[in-house]
């Protein structure tokens, strides 16, 4: 969706919240992104509607990504792709 539309409309009950361009709405969930490698036990513990992927990177480690507003130690910004940007706005 990105690639092919030059400006976003989102709404959230009823209401129009953001309008714009993709790379716009891009930069702005900046710093609100967070990956961490993590055992299986780890990834039991993190909030699953935050987690905006999951790759499998050896047997029981994980590269799981987050939208968040802050992190806990250990995690490292990642940049922002067009699902992070919904799970910021639209889930809680």
């Amino acid at each position: 969706m990105d690639c092919i539309a030059n400006q976003i409309i989102m709404m959230k009950n009823g209401e129009l919240i953001k309008k714009e361009a993709p790379h716009k709405l891009l930069a702005m969930t900046k710093g609100y992104v967070w990956e961490k490698e993590v055992t299986q036990e780890e990834l039991k513990r993190i909030k699953k509607s935050r987690i905006s992927n999951l790759t499998i990177i050896g047997e029981g480690t994980y590269l799981v990504r987050v939208v968040a507003k802050r992190a806990a130690e250990g995690w490292r910004q990642a940049n922002p792709t067009m699902e992070d940007v919904y799970l910021l706005y639209f889930v809680s």
